[in-house]
């Protein structure tokens, strides 16, 4: 039997991550199960706790999908108390140990793809594949996985920025909604493309982002302080408005005696509400697991990129100041 054919018919709930991972799993999953499923709902978030979700709702559900998307502990237990059917499709390592003892089998995971590659080819295997989909996974692929020196890294990159250029950041729209155009936008390239491009809109979207990666580099260099960690570790704390990940890319590139970066984004910082986050980067020839450190303050993510919400603002505030480090 084939993998879709255990979703014919059924009402199925897609909880997803709110980046082009996972908004590209979101869209992979309108493209190929709701048109054969009874009833498809997608919620797409951060909150790993599912804090932002009434979790007793998934019992509306035949199957809960969870795509680029590590549920935590609470909302497993929850499922397994309840008998609620669900899958799991995803590669973040700082989750995978707790997930495979709680979710045995329903939990696919696999650190050497992103999410959407992940739950693309489960779905997918045994039937033919439309050329235009199989790219645009692979440009999620390249650019979730950081593929830097990919000949697709600069579309894979722009297909992120062309994400959130389509975003409605200004609108009272939550979750998947808020990111309805992009989305509209690709389900249209999947149905009448052969082949994946940008068009002229979205290189002018990533023309414009590449330009504001330069800007917030140079934002970002002005106010970098390097410090000592209690490891002994040099790393590097700035604040930017956006484009974190690059713009630690470069700095970690141009500056060999850093271990990795802390990083604020003020992006969220509103009307004089600070919100407590930060992200931390490195890269694999520097020996530090972002994912660990980021465990320590109960966040999470992948080895060269984490992230943290401290759950305390004195400890932000702390780590800001640089009278705390993360280790």
């Amino acid at each position: 039997m084939q993998f879709l054919e255990r979703f014919k018919g059924k009402s199925i709930l897609n909880i997803s991550h709110a980046d082009l991972d996972g908004i590209m799993s979101t869209v992979i999953g309108l493209y190929y199960i709701k048109p054969i499923a009874f009833k498809y709902d997608t919620h797409n978030s951060d909150q790993y706790d599912c804090s932002d979700y009434d979790i007793k709702r998934f019992k509306e559900y035949d199957i809960v999908l969870f795509t680029d998307f590590s549920p935590e502990e609470n909302v497993v237990n929850y499922m397994n108390e309840n008998n609620i059917d669900y899958l799991i499709f995803d590669h973040h390592i700082s989750r995978k140990e707790n997930l495979e003892n709680l979710s045995g089998e329903k939990y696919i995971f696999d650190n050497s793809k992103c999410g959407c590659k992940i739950f693309f080819d489960s779905i997918t295997k045994g039937i033919r594949v439309k050329k235009v989909i199989y790219q645009a996974v692979e440009f999620c692929n390249v650019y979730d996985l950081y593929q830097m020196q990919s000949s697709l890294w600069r579309e894979a990159k722009g297909l992120s920025n062309v994400l959130w250029g389509m975003t409605s950041w200004f609108s009272n729209l939550q979750s998947t909604s808020k990111h309805q155009k992009f989305i509209d936008a690709m389900l249209y390239k999947f149905n009448f493309e052969k082949a994946f491009y940008l068009n002229k809109y979205e290189v002018e979207i990533m023309e414009k982002a590449e330009q504001k990666e330069r800007d917030n580099y140079e934002v970002a260099k002005k106010n970098m302080i390097i410090r000592t960690d209690n490891s002994g570790n040099k790393y590097a704390y700035f604040e930017c408005s956006s484009k974190i990940s690059i713009v630690s890319n470069w700095i970690l590139q141009e500056k060999s005696e850093l271990k990795y970066i802390v990083c604020h984004s003020t992006f969220d910082d509103k009307n004089g509400n600070i919100k407590p986050k930060v992200s931390i980067r490195s890269l694999e020839d520097r020996g530090v697991d972002c994912a660990s450190i980021a465990s320590i303050w109960t966040g999470g993510g992948h080895r060269c990129s984490s992230g943290v919400e401290f759950k305390d603002f004195k400890d932000f505030e702390k780590l800001r100041k640089g009278k705390m480090h993360l280790i």
